[in-house]
């Protein structure tokens, strides 16, 4: 509970004074490092060859069309009782994440997990 000025409120909200005692006059700049569930932002899971060959990825009619080599990745990524996700972003929303990713991509923020790779990018 807060109290303001003149009346008490349930407001979950949280303000911050911030001071920068040095003479940079520049926007106060800081470095949020969070870990996010990319499945948040998945359109499809595809964890079974069977699903891949009947997905529209596989058919030809997604959107992005994979070449023959990215397609053979999957498989091989598939056999290997990996998952593919089709993930898309967009900028036309509120959520930071999202904004984060459609502007600068997904490559800088997987680039230290051996465990993700991008088939296809556009």
């Amino acid at each position: 509970m807060k109290i303001k000025k003149d009346f008490i409120t349930n407001s979950s909200s949280t303000n911050f004074i911030l001071a920068n005692k040095t003479k940079n006059k520049e926007n106060p700049r800081i470095k949020i490092e969070l870990e996010y569930d990319l499945t948040n932002l998945s359109e499809d899971k595809i964890a079974s060859l069977d699903e891949f060959y009947n997905s529209d990825l596989y058919k030809d009619e997604h959107w992005l069309m994979l070449t023959d080599v990215q397609k053979n990745k999957c498989i091989e990524i598939l056999k290997n009782e990996g998952t593919i996700f089709n993930i898309e972003v967009s900028n036309e929303n509120d959520d930071l994440i999202e904004n984060e990713l459609h502007v600068n991509g997904l490559a800088k923020f997987i680039k230290n997990n051996p465990d993700l790779e991008i088939i296809a990018e556009d």
